[in-house]
Formats: C-alpha cells, sequence, structure tokens
C-alpha cells in the first residue's frame, strides 16, 4: 500500500528524499574542555536586576548547550525543578559534595535564606525567559500542549514526516506517536489526507478507523479523496470506500501515474467484490494493459475469474499490504502465520483481529506489539479471545496447546490463577519465553503490570522482586518499586536499591528526592558492575533530566571513550531540533526528535541523539515521554542478579 500511494502523496504528503547522513554539526562530550565552558558561562550570566522587576516563575528547565550540571566545578547547585519562586526565600540550596549538617553526611540540604536579587547577581536564579514557560496543556487528555500543530502547514508537516520510521522504533515515544495523531488537535487541522496516511503507516488501524468514519470526501483535493477512499476498503468498509472510488471516477485521468494506479486497484478490487468472475477477468486485463505492477493483485484477480483458490502469497522483498490481502481473502487464498514476517504493519493489526485461524491471529498479535503496532492492553484482549486450555498450562502440560498459541494461554492462566507462588512462576515463564534480546520484552512486561499488581512482597517471593520490579517500570507503576526493592523480598540479592534510580528517571511525580538513589549507582559504577556503554547512556540520560550526577560515575565513564553507534541524522537536524524546542514550536520539535532517533530504541540510539531528543521533548512540554525515553534507554543493561 505504502508503494501504491507515493503518488497520491506527493500531491499533500510531500515525501522529500533525506539527505545521506553525515557527521552530525552538533553534539555533547561532557569530558572535555570543562573549565573553558564554565568560564563561558559565568559570562553570560545576566546583569543584577532589582527584586521588583523579576518575573512570578524561576526558569523550569536548563538550556540545551550540552552538560547542564558540573558537578566537579559547581561549588553549589540547586536540584532540578527545586529553585523556590522569587518573591519568596529560597528554602534549602543542595551541596551534594559539601560536609553538610553536623554529622557530615553527604548529600544533606543545608537551610539558606537569599534574596531574589543576590541569588541572580550570585548566579543561582536567572530571570525567566519566554521560552522557558510551561505551555498549557489541552484538555483532552492527550497530555499535548493545546497549541501543539500551530505554525505548519501541509507542505512543511509533509516534508517533516518523510524521513520518519512509521511507527516509530521506540516504545517509550511509540505511545506519543499515537496521542499525537489522535488528539483533538490533529482531528481539527485540515491536514486529513496526511493523518489519515499516518495513521496507517503507523499501522494504528482501530483510531485509522475512528479517523475516516466521519470524512467527508466532497471537499478537498483529489489525493486526499483517494487516500480516503482506500483507508475505508482497507479498514474492512468496503461498500463505502466503493462509493468513494465511484466518486472519482471522472477525475482519476489527472491523477500521476502512481496514484491512478492506486485507482485502478481499488476499482478493480469493487469489481472482484461482487463475485462477479467476468468483471475480476476484466478488471486484471485493465491493470495489465495499463502497466500496473501487482503481482499479487493480480493473481487473486485470475483465482476469482476461474473460480479456484488463490494460492499463498509469493514471498518477496515487498510488505504484504491491506489491500493485497482483502484481494487474497475474496480468492479464498490461505493466509496463515508465515504470511505475517512479510507483513506491513497496518496488516498485523488487521490480521490480529480477523484472520480466521487463532494462531494466525495471536501471532499477528504478537509482532504488532514488538513493532509498536498494537498497544500491551490489545494483545492481551487478543490472548484472552484465544481457544486455549488455560489450566493444562498451569498445571505444567504442554501437550494441549499449539505452541503459536503457549503465550497466550499461559497469559490466561495467570489471569486465572490466584496462588502468589504460582502466579509468579508463570509470569517469570512468560517473560523468559520472549527473552531480553528479542522485541516486545518490555511491552510484554507492560501487559503483566494489572496482574502483578495482586502481588505482595513477601520473602517467600524474593526470587521473583527482580522480575516484579522490571514488571512495574514497564507498566508506568513506579510506586511499587520501593517496596519489591527493600526486604523482605530485595534483599536475597543483595539489595535491590539501584532499581530505585530508573523509578525516579521514568516518574514525573517521583515523591522521594530527585537522585537520591543514584548513590548505590554508584557503588556499582565503582566495583565495576555498570558496562561501559551503560554508564554513558546513563550519565546521557541523567545530565538531559537535570540530575546531580555523582563524580564517580563521571569519572568511570570517561575512563572509556564514549560509544559512537546508533543513528546520527544528517547535518543541521540537531541544530532544528533545538531551535524548535526553544521556540515552543511543539509538532516540528516531536517530529524532528524523532527523525533524530531515526530507526533506534533508546537502548540502541546514538548518545549524541539521545541527550538532544530528551532534552527537545522536555522543553516541549512533555517531560513525562522524555523520562519515559530515558528509562528505555537504561532499563535493558541494568544490573541484574546472576540467575535474572
Amino acid at each position: 500500500m505504502g508503494r501504491l500511494i507515493a503518488g497520491a502523496l506527493t500531491l499533500t504528503l510531500v515525501m522529500a528524499g533525506a539527505a545521506a547522513p553525515v557527521r552530525a554539526d552538533d553534539g555533547w562530550n561532557p569530558f572535555k574542555e570543562r573549565e573553558q565552558r564554565q568560564r563561558s558561562e559565568r559570562r553570560q550570566q545576566p546583569a543584577p536586576a532589582d527584586a521588583a522587576a523579576l518575573p512570578e516563575e524561576p526558569a523550569p528547565l536548563p538550556p540545551m548547550d550540552g552538560v547542564a550540571r558540573r558537578p566537579w566545578l559547581d561549588d553549589r547547585q540547586p536540584p532540578a525543578g527545586d529553585l523556590a519562586a522569587p518573591s519568596s526565600p529560597i528554602p534549602e540550596v543542595y551541596r551534594p559534595w559539601s560536609d553538610g549538617p553536623a554529622g557530615g553526611e553527604r548529600g544533606a540540604p543545608a537551610t539558606v535564606t537569599v534574596a531574589p536579587s543576590e541569588a541572580i547577581q550570585r548566579g543561582e536564579l536567572q530571570p525567566v525567559q519566554r521560552g522557558d514557560l510551561k505551555p498549557v496543556m489541552a484538555a483532552d487528555g492527550s497530555g499535548l500542549p493545546h497549541d501543539f500543530w500551530g505554525g505548519l502547514d501541509a507542505r512543511q508537516l509533509g516534508e517533516l514526516l518523510a524521513p520518519l520510521t512509521m511507527p516509530p522504533a521506540s516504545a517509550a515515544l511509540g505511545e506519543l506517536w499515537r496521542r499525537l495523531w489522535t488528539s483533538n488537535g490533529a482531528s481539527g487541522n485540515s491536514h486529513a489526507g496526511i493523518r489519515l496516511e499516518a495513521l496507517y503507516r503507523s499501522g494504528l488501524v482501530d483510531d485509522l478507523r475512528l479517523a475516516v468514519k466521519d470524512e467527508a470526501t466532497a471537499s478537498g483535493d483529489l489525493a486526499t479523496r483517494l487516500v480516503i477512499a482506500r483507508t475505508r476498503m482497507a479498514v474492512g468498509d468496503r461498500a463505502a470506500g466503493c462509493q468513494d472510488v465511484k466518486g472519482l471516477q471522472r477525475e482519476h485521468a489527472s491523477l500521476p501515474k502512481p496514484a491512478k494506479a492506486e485507482y485502478l486497484t481499488l476499482a478493480a478490487l469493487c469489481g472482484a467484490g461482487s463475485g462477479d468472475a467476468a468483471a475480476a477477468g476484466l478488471a486484471a486485463d485493465l491493470l495489465r494493459a495499463e502497466g500496473v505492477d501487482a503481482p499479487v493483485v493480480l493473481a487473486a484477480l485470475d483465482a476469482i475469474a476461474i473460480g479456484a483458490p488463490a494460492g499463498p502469497p509469493a514471498k518477496g522483498g515487498k510488505p504484504l499490504t491491506v489491500i493485497e490481502y482483502r484481494f487474497l481473502a475474496l480468492a479464498r487464498s490461505d493466509i496463515g502465520a508465515e504470511a505475517i514476517a512479510s507483513a506491513e504493519p497496518a496488516l498485523l493489526a488487521v490480521l490480529a483481529r480477523e484472520a480466521a485461524d487463532p494462531a494466525t491471529r495471536v501471532v499477528a498479535a504478537e509482532a504488532a506489539l514488538a513493532v509498536n503496532v498494537m498497544s500491551p492492553a490489545e494483545v492481551a484482549d487478543v490472548y484472552r479471545a484465544a481457544p486455549v486450555n488455560a489450566a493444562a498450562v498451569a498445571d505444567g502440560g504442554r501437550a494441549d496447546v499449539d505452541p503459536k498459541l503457549r503465550r497466550a494461554a499461559v497469559f490466561k492462566a495467570i489471569e486465572a490463577e490466584r496462588t502468589p507462588m504460582t502466579r509468579a512462576r508463570l509470569m517469570r515463564g512468560l517473560l523468559d519465553d520472549v527473552g531480553r534480546t528479542r522485541g516486545g520484552y518490555l511491552q510484554t512486561a507492560a501487559m503483566l503490570a494489572p496482574a502483578a499488581g495482586s502481588l505482595r512482597p513477601a520473602a517467600e517471593l524474593a526470587w521473583f522482586a527482580e522480575t516484579a520490579i522490571e514488571i512495574n517500570l514497564a507498566g508506568g507503576r513506579y510506586d511499587a518499586v520501593a517496596a519489591w526493592a527493600d526486604p523482605p523480598a530485595g534483599e536475597r540479592h543483595g539489595g535491590l536499591r539501584h532499581w530505585l534510580a530508573l523509578a525516579d528517571i521514568a516518574d514525573p511525580q517521583w515523591r522521594g528526592r530527585r537522585g537520591e538513589a543514584l548513590r548505590d549507582v554508584e557503588q556499582f559504577a565503582v566495583r565495576g558492575r555498570l558496562e561501559a556503554g551503560l554508564m554513558h547512556r546513563l550519565v546521557t540520560v541523567l545530565d538531559a533530566l537535570d540530575y546531580q550526577i555523582p563524580i564517580p560515575l563521571w569519572e568511570a565513564a570517561s575512563r572509556t571513550p564514549q560509544p559512537s553507534s546508533g543513528h546520527l541524522p544528517e547535518t543541521g537536524v540537531l541544530s532544528q531540533l533545538q531551535d524548535a524546542a526553544k521556540k515552543k514550536e511543539h509538532a516540528r520539535t516531536l517530529l524532528l526528535a524523532l527523525r533524530s532517533l531515526g530507526p533506534d530504541s533508546g537502548d540502541r540510539a546514538h548518545m549524541i541523539a539521545l541527550g538532544d531528543t530528551i532534552r527537545a521533548l522536555r522543553r516541549a512540554g512533555l517531560d513525562g515521554d522524555a523520562r519515559r525515553l530515558g528509562l528505555e534507554a537504561v532499563i535493558a543493561g541494568w544490573p541484574r542478579a546472576p540467575n535474572n
């Protein structure tokens, strides 16, 4: 489908070719020229101002210019987000490496009263710039600023979308991507064809069905009307789609060649759908005469014309599309689970809901989960509907369960099980079966979060504590992490409090002191238990989120070269990203952030792209999404007990 619609999108979704990637012109290195950058920052401090001229709020975020904190140079630095309003005394100044109060505990707070004008003069407060104010969020529950789409026309939006990987490889940004296209702001803009194409290419079929339901085809340009017609047929509304195709009959000759081929293919689907063998034969002849390159479609039409079932789709280098699947279904072709490996994202979602074979539905849903096409809750519904003997799995039996349905059976057994020990064993077994090296591990863990919520930490479940922490982190249940990290559950592994650092990173509403758990992580670094690449990734995330980073962690990371693997966008993209974030151009910021990460998820992203993306999302008012990306970047390599 993506190859057929390319011509139509020339008119509305201008897919501009991206320049060949080269070295980025902007980056971050926390271990170079530190004194020089510190002197430069001090020269840029604003002149002293009178207290009456101060604005109402301090700047909530640091500048996007690399390292925001330098604990080896800064004598005193307040923690991120904890500055008091300028109109009142500042109750705490955090001195992480000072002697502190009596007792000398490192990291203890000291109480200091500083007048606002003095604070500015000393460099501890800065006047608020307009770009630092937090955006007003929309009231539609999307978590996006209310003016998210401001300033983008169809051409600009098309150029920004052209080089993107859809759906995003990052599960954290995949959820944000879905909110982007399903928000009220997206449904209210004038780019209907672009929105439908983005949803389609992302495989968000349920959202696509809702989005196209009320679209009017009488208005809009020819390409948009063609996209609407194809979308309706793709989601299974062939009657409405064929009515749209009929309305294009007199104008289709003016379409570019690829879009015209798309129109002819849809017209052929309408003819074949009536069950008329002669019409199917004529449609196949017309497609051949017009030079349409569609071997799957032609094979299906030929089978319908002679009244014989079509064979399975031939394996090839091109993805199998939803429209091709509609032709094969009319031709009574046997589309099994083997075709899923070549299915485009939208087809995975369609097969998970419509395939006649239960095993095909389950395998398609699992593949869709791994590439962020379906949410954990949606796949859980597919598992629940699978006709499997969950009791046999709970009892350890395997003979009555199709291997393709086994994970569905285990999931159903988990939900039905009431014994904590057995439920924990089943959850651990399901995650072990998925494996951390394959896609979908964290998504499957998130699917188990509701079931894990019924388990209470206990000494007899100590073997499960680390797995419970992973499940709760993946499912966004950050408050539950501490209970599993502390005794009695956490003591078996010598303490699991280093996991609290990940809950701190991920939770925008963390109720503890930011960065407190980094003391435990520091010990892992000192003892050599943090892999070098993970240390650099962790330092990158912490710096982008404006944490006070322990000096031993900085020093441990500085002893190894910074990894250079991962996608680095072409020159200029990171500069554009920073510019868009500072100007509060929210939609442009998100699309450039996705372009910066490219085909990588957080745990594979280039260090420079990762840090700049997190900073940009925070400046765009998307702190929760930035934190989830930070969690995704480090959780896969986090230190675990040997038996986990």
